[in-house]
């Protein structure tokens, strides 16, 4: 068996390192709950979400089936939203300096909401850190270099 804490809640159940109730060896008691509720197995690629975010809460009501991981990454994307106290249909929450920003505050890209994920100030001087300023320092000797070259090609026929 693994290494990862067992943490036994009765008999039956326990809950892994990930905070997830569990029983037997490998089964999720939230997906056995949803697969009961839709009378079926999950479908391939299906991802089970907990809406209140407490992942031992494994009722039905608080269980949402999402048909894909974009899907299920996207409820909690608009949660985030929710919780810092916007409107997840015109703001987002910028992953570096965390702040609730309208979407026009971000670059086109091609994401779940086409906007890139940090702010266009924080990507601007994330750009302007030492790592980009010396490849723009590089960039700029080479294209001396080649001017030169060419300066020197057309002086002599």
């Amino acid at each position: 068996m693994s290494d990862e804490p067992i943490v036994l809640i009765d008999g039956a159940t326990w809950i892994d390192a990930n905070g997830y109730r569990r029983f037997g060896q490998d089964k999720y008691e939230h997906i056995a709950v949803a697969e009961r509720a839709l009378g079926c197995p999950l479908p391939p690629g299906a991802v089970v979400h907990h809406v209140d975010g407490d992942r031992t809460n494994n009722s039905p009501s608080n269980l949402v089936i999402c048909p894909t991981q974009a899907y299920h990454m996207l409820l909690h994307a608009r949660q985030r939203v929710v919780d810092a106290g916007g409107n997840p249909n015109t703001q987002k929450v910028c992953k570096s300096c965390r702040q609730l920003l309208e979407k026009t505050a971000f670059s086109f890209e091609n994401s779940w909401d086409d906007r890139a994920a940090a702010c266009r100030e924080c990507t601007n001087s994330r750009r302007r850190g030492k790592k980009y300023g010396k490849w723009n320092e590089r960039a700029a000797v080479q294209q001396r270099a080649r001017r030169a070259a060419r300066k020197v090609l057309c002086q002599n026929p």
